[in-house]
């Protein structure tokens, strides 16, 4: 058939169309709290494969010997968060900031925490997501439905948490692949999304 020939071109098959509705172009905001360092390793491969960013949560008092890890989240472009111990005490978030300014040259003012009020009145950004997966299901085929479901069920831009053990780090290979098909986007929490 003969293109160049007026009212003689060629349509796109109809199944294209089909896969543009089928695409949910999703935002998400993704945190991880940092578990072992082997596990972070492994979705620190999967997110810089898909050129996704996240941001790593730490506890402050895990932060000493793990420099290699440290410095290699930050020069992949992803970023660092702290998690406020249970009592509120900000104090510790300061010391795990002198630790990363050691580390990495960086300080960071995004905090996991149950206790936001008084991360908060320190000049800290809480990062309160929409949706955590750090333990819905046991399995990780059932993790990757409960935040599919979550991020296709929600409009806009949606906060995700999920948990630093190995069942997530094999959820988040699934997410990661679904999303990259469906055109959509994987970012790193900043303290904008937090305000």
């Amino acid at each position: 058939t003969n293109t160049d020939v007026p009212g003689n071109e060629t349509q796109p098959p109809e199944n294209g169309d089909e896969e543009t509705e089928n695409r949910t172009e999703a935002q998400v905001l993704l945190g991880i709290r940092a578990g072992d360092d082997n596990v972070v390793s492994d979705m620190l491969d999967t997110l810089d494969q898909y050129q996704y960013k996240a941001t790593f949560f730490f506890d402050p008092a895990s932060l000493e010997g793990r420099e290699d890890l440290l410095r290699r989240i930050v020069a992949s472009g992803h970023r660092i968060g702290l998690v406020q111990p249970s009592d509120g005490d900000t104090a510790a978030l300061e010391e795990g900031n002198d630790q990363l300014r050691r580390c990495t040259g960086t300080v960071t003012r995004l905090v996991l925490s149950s206790t936001a009020k008084s991360a908060q009145e320190a000049g800290y950004a809480v990062y309160q997501p929409d949706f955590s997966a750090e333990s819905v299901a046991s399995s990780s085929s059932s993790r990757v439905n409960r935040i599919l479901s979550r991020i296709e069920g929600s409009t806009g831009t949606i906060g995700v948490l999920l948990g630093g053990d190995s069942v997530s780090a094999a959820a988040l290979r699934i997410v990661c692949s679904t999303l990259a098909e469906q055109e959509g986007s994987v970012r790193a929490v900043n303290e904008t999304a937090c305000a």
